[in-house]
């Protein structure tokens, strides 16, 4: 067996679940925090308040707010990710935070790869250096998108590197009963 072969078969034997979907406002105190707090992977320290997230999720807005939860065989690792895309002619990853915890599974990949998938080709994506932010440097270039100027990148064809498949996914899974619309209201 190869070592990628063994790696594989380990994360398997994880019994990963990734449930991606649009925001809920069940997410929003922890999506908060992730957005405030997290400092090594965040691609752009987007820092809005709660109204400003809330916002975000409106129609009118030109954005969505999309939030990733992981779990393995031995418990749930919570709220993990969340990913703000600017609609628009060329949709834009405007924000990417993943909780430390959640790093080395590849959950990043796959959360990309569906942001792909919902939104098509092209799609931009900016990526903000700093010295605390390393972890993502690599994350946008590994996934196939091409720098066109420094911090803002450009995917035009499909995924260039291999998808972790460990993972068992849940798009758009059920969400609480209480819709982010209901708080605005």
């Amino acid at each position: 067996m190869t070592e990628e072969n063994e790696l594989d078969e380990r994360m398997r034997q994880l019994g990963l679940t990734l449930t991606f979907g649009p925001m809920t406002a069940a997410d929003v105190p922890r999506a908060l925090e992730l957005l405030r707090r997290t400092n090594q992977f965040n691609t752009t320290g987007l820092l809005p308040d709660k109204s400003q997230l809330l916002r975000m999720t409106q129609a009118v807005s030109g954005h969505s707010v999309f939030t990733a939860h992981l779990r393995d065989r031995f418990g749930d690792f919570g709220l993990v990710g969340v990913i703000v895309v600017r609609h628009g002619d060329l949709p834009s990853i405007e924000s990417f935070v993943m909780s430390c915890r959640a790093m080395g599974y590849g959950a990043e990949q796959i959360i990309l790869d569906l942001v792909i998938s919902r939104f098509g080709m092209p799609l931009s994506a900016r990526l903000v250096h700093t010295r605390l932010n390393e972890p993502c440097h690599g994350l946008y270039a590994s996934a196939g998108f091409i720098e066109k100027e420094p911090g803002y990148w450009l995917v035009t064809v499909g995924q260039a590197g291999r998808l972790p498949n460990w993972f068992d996914v849940l798009v758009d899974a059920p969400s609480p009963p209480d819709p982010v619309a209901e708080i605005l209201i």
